[in-house]
């Protein structure tokens, strides 16, 4: 309470001059620690969200640009790559590698020699155009490595 008193008192003895001009420095203080907690958080969050957006906006037409199988096809119109999945699993293969960029597709498949070279046999007579295959023995199973392009 005191200081508070000796305080008032020192503020009393300034002249009016110097009172203006501390309360305006006050003001800008204020006005900068302001700044400092609200605006510039704020601005820096806009901006990550600016690039995720930009992100989700390269990996949706990374999506689109997948083309579908023929239209012959018992999936017909959706995209490459979950129809690769899809039937993958349906043949009874086990994927272990699955990679999408943006221009090609890259996957690892690993099972029985007869369903591994069927489903490839399956897929290319659908109209899937592969460019690399590598096909390796492990013990009792195959291993295809496999790189389609996605337009």
């Amino acid at each position: 309470m005191k200081r508070w008193q000796t305080l008032r008192g020192h503020w009393a003895a300034l002249q009016s001059r110097e009172r203006q001009a501390l309360t305006l420095m006050a003001a800008v203080l204020l006005a900068c620690v302001a700044w400092l907690l609200a605006w510039q958080p704020s601005t820096a969050e806009l901006a990550a969200a600016r690039e995720s957006y930009q992100e989700q906006l390269l990996l949706a037409a990374q999506a689109h640009r997948a083309r579908p199988w023929q239209a012959g096809s018992a999936r017909a119109g959706k995209p490459l790559p979950s129809q690769l999945n899809e039937s993958a699993l349906a043949a009874g293969l086990r994927v272990s590698r699955f990679d999408i960029d943006s221009d090609s597709l890259r996957m690892t498949l690993i099972g029985e020699s007869g369903a591994l070279l069927g489903w490839l046999q399956q897929t290319e007579q659908q109209g899937t155009r592969w460019e690399t295959l590598v096909l390796e023995v492990e013990g009792e199973v195959l291993q295809l490595g496999l790189m389609a392009p996605l337009q």
